[in-house]
């Protein structure tokens, strides 16, 4: 049995972050919460039964971050964390279940227009009519619709299932690029921006 928690954003991905949803509520409910939810309804029984295999959705945002975007990459840096930390906390106990996290890159789906989900007790929803808004809406759209089918990532995820793997990558050059941008934060330099190339 494997149970996936893959949240989808309530804040936005046409006009997310900090000019769409000030205090990153939405985000945090959906893109963290929901993976916290999801790993409280389902791995106990999974632990339970010793067998099972967990993967949770972070991204990308979850090993870099995107500029106008912090309350995402916050959210996707801390599924990432959640992850490795459950993990851990399998093996420490010498559980049958495994743990995987997926860190797509663009995906082809209807993200860009995810106001369509807009949560009543955010308040009104944004207009999108900031400068911030109108300059990333079209980047996103179109990095969204060149990204990968969904079907391709499925299958991703089914080849790390049965290779027993924790990391998911579907970009790994840009995967790579934001390791190597860390690394060499340790060593003093600037953050690099790996998603721009």
């Amino acid at each position: 049995m494997s149970c996936a928690t893959t949240p989808g954003l309530a804040a936005t991905a046409s006009r997310r972050g900090t000019a769409r949803c000030p205090n990153g509520s939405g985000v945090l409910g959906v893109n963290l919460w929901g993976v916290i939810n999801g790993i409280r309804a389902f791995v106990p029984a999974l632990v339970e039964q010793n067998e099972g295999h967990v993967v949770n959705t972070a991204s990308l945002a979850g090993l870099t971050t995107i500029p106008f975007m912090a309350p995402y990459s916050a959210t996707k840096h801390a599924v990432l964390a959640i992850s490795e930390a459950l993990f851990h906390e399998l093996t420490f106990l010498g559980s049958g279940v495994k743990v995987s996290v997926l860190c797509p890159g663009f995906v082809k789906t209807r993200i860009a227009d995810a106001n369509r989900n807009w949560l009543e007790h955010l308040g009104p929803e944004p207009s999108g009519e900031d400068p911030t808004s109108e300059m990333m809406d079209p980047l996103v759209r179109g990095l969204v619709e060149a990204g990968k089918p969904a079907e391709e990532l499925a299958e991703q995820v089914l080849d790390a299932i049965r290779a027993g793997r924790f990391l998911v990558l579907t970009e790994p050059e840009i995967s790579k690029g934001a390791v190597d941008s860390r690394a060499a934060a340790l060593e003093g330099s600037d953050p690099t921006l790996p998603l721009l190339g």
